[in-house]
């Protein structure tokens, strides 16, 4: 059962590490503005990250105690939830993004790109918090073994989508930073729709 949930954290730290390596080809600006703008996004994945947890601790009670139906119920309800905190998160991280940032980062052009890091990244908070209402049913209800296949696959699509939307290669856009953002919500986006 733990194997897999290795695998699982490894796979997302290997999106953030290909992210910056992708990067740092572009230059320090655009490696600086990620890193700064992936901070502020887990700020706000964080606290989903603390509601999903919960919400996987009493799953995996009720899957002790044998109470299924419930565990169903509360999946949904944890889903629910943290989609509206998503819609209310997209807000906040644009609003940071565009108010309070301007106010914290001297150099103009680190901020430009973070603005548009984060105008395209902001997005994909929805599926960062649906992966973790799946993510913490997986592991509630000890079928851990999904999240080992699922996880790494997205982790892989993430390494290519890099590649091509960064630099632009085969045909693609090269769009430097905001390719980043673009890749990783798309592979979140097809990982949340694997795992459902």
């Amino acid at each position: 059962m733990s194997i897999p949930i290795i695998i699982s954290g490894l796979s997302v730290n290997i999106v953030n590490i290909t992210d910056t390596i992708f990067l740092s080809h572009i230059g320090e600006i655009a490696l600086g503005a990620a890193g700064n703008a992936g901070i502020l996004y887990y700020i706000f994945v964080l606290l989903g990250m603390g509601f999903s947890s919960g919400a996987q601790i009493i799953m995996g009670r009720r899957n002790g105690e044998k109470e299924y139906d419930k565990i169903g119920s509360l999946h949904l309800q944890t889903i629910y939830f943290l989609f509206f905190a998503s819609i209310l998160f997209i807000g906040l991280i644009k609003l940071s993004a565009f108010q309070f940032l301007p106010l914290i980062v001297s150099s103009g052009d680190v901020l430009e790109q973070i603005q548009l890091y984060l105008s395209i990244r902001s997005w994909g908070i929805v599926f960062t918090l649906g992966n973790l209402a799946f993510i913490a049913f997986y592991v509630g209800t000890t079928r851990t073994r999904i999240l080992g296949i699922i996880t790494p696959a997205m982790a892989g699509l993430n390494i290519v989508l890099d590649y091509l939307l960064i630099f632009g290669e085969y045909g693609m856009p090269e769009m430097g930073v905001e390719g980043a953002a673009l890749a990783s919500n798309i592979s979140e986006g097809l990982g949340l729709l694997s795992m459902f």
